[in-house]
């Protein structure tokens, strides 16, 4: 594993270490890698590693009542305060299940 890390490494300078590191350690034992960045994304489905948004974690937690709503509005505020980010599917958290 570190072998593979140290080839990919100058090749994916967009991408932060610790993610690289994780998503090989993803790869490694076949579980899948918890993400929002798209950069991330796309290496995962390069190295065939499954992997989950926020969105579809948040979604999870909500109808396995994990979180109620309002808890998870409170997540999503810390995140995007915390990580200057914005999560644009926040809809797709509360909709009803098919």
């Amino acid at each position: 594993m570190i072998n593979e890390y140290e080839q990919k490494k100058p090749k994916l300078r967009n991408i932060h270490a610790g993610e690289l590191t994780s998503i090989l350690l993803c790869k490694r034992d076949g579980i899948a890698f918890a993400t929002n960045d798209g950069k991330a994304k796309r290496f995962c489905e390069e190295s065939s590693v499954e992997w989950l948004d926020i969105v579809d974690i948040l979604r999870l937690c909500y109808r396995k009542r994990v979180l109620d709503k309002r808890e998870i509005e409170n997540v999503i505020k810390d995140i995007e305060e915390k990580d200057r980010t914005r999560i644009t599917r926040k809809g797709e958290i509360f909709a009803d299940a098919v």
